[in-house]
């Protein structure tokens, strides 16, 4: 309704994706390269964003997750962001 479209992973990488957020919640956050490489297959779709959708995908990104790049989008850190200003305010 927004006019907003919509890229998503293919149904094996989506698989290899699943299997690493349950490693992660396992507490075996060593998965970075599955998610890597969905980020990179999404910017290959020529997106204005990357959504990480699940709390699990920035902790599996690490030190490889750039906070500071506004193309990838950590639900996360911007709910907190919004706790903290509306906390203050």
């Amino acid at each position: 309704a927004a006019g907003v479209a919509c890229r998503t992973i293919d149904r094996a990488t989506q698989r290899q994706l699943n299997a690493a957020i349950l490693a992660c919640m396992e507490g075996r956050p060593d998965e970075a390269g599955v998610v890597r490489r969905a980020v990179e297959h999404l910017r290959g779709e020529i997106v204005d964003g990357v959504i990480l959708g699940c709390t699990e995908l920035p902790i599996l990104l690490g030190p490889d997750l750039d906070d500071a790049d506004p193309t990838l989008l950590n639900p996360g850190a911007l709910l907190a962001e919004a706790a903290v200003r509306e906390a203050i305010r």
